[in-house]
């Protein structure tokens, strides 16, 4: 007897994810581009206090992506902004509401926001050059384009 299994309507068939080709992307795109822009020396400093928000919350949005979707260079990019978009706009709401205390959210609105929906993007833009560079040699993922 064969098992069955369901294939979602909605959802695109689970895509296997190569770990080693996510694990240097994520930590090597953000790398690479604060080593591309450091003589603006702002970077340096995105890199440590915007690297564990990076880790946090954009590792699981990027592992599902890799998993549901073939990788193009804009997808992972959308996301950040709407990631960064969406904490930034919780934290004004939460810090206008009193809901929360007013340093964490004060401080992430004033610095995480802005900074943060600039570095996001720019940090995802080369994720998918790398993530496909790396899983090509590993045979994960097919050599057309």
């Amino acid at each position: 007897m064969t098992a069955m299994t369901y294939q979602s309507p909605i959802l695109p068939r689970w895509r296997p994810v190569d770990p080693v080709a996510f694990t240097v992307a994520l930590i090597g795109a953000p790398l690479a581009v604060t080593v591309a822009t450091c003589w603006l020396i702002v970077p340096l400093f995105a890199l440590v206090f915007g690297g564990p928000l990076y880790l946090i919350f954009g590792a699981p949005i990027l592992f599902v992506y890799f998993g549901l979707c073939r990788p193009r260079w804009f997808g992972p990019v959308i996301l950040a902004a709407l990631t960064m978009a969406c904490l930034w706009l919780g934290a004004e709401v939460l810090t206008a509401g009193n809901l929360i205390g007013n340093r964490w959210t004060t401080g992430f609105g004033s610095l995480y926001g802005p900074f943060g929906m600039v570095f996001g993007p720019l940090w995802a833009l080369p994720v998918t050059w790398l993530y496909r560079q790396c899983a090509r040699q590993s045979g994960v993922y097919p050599t057309e384009t």
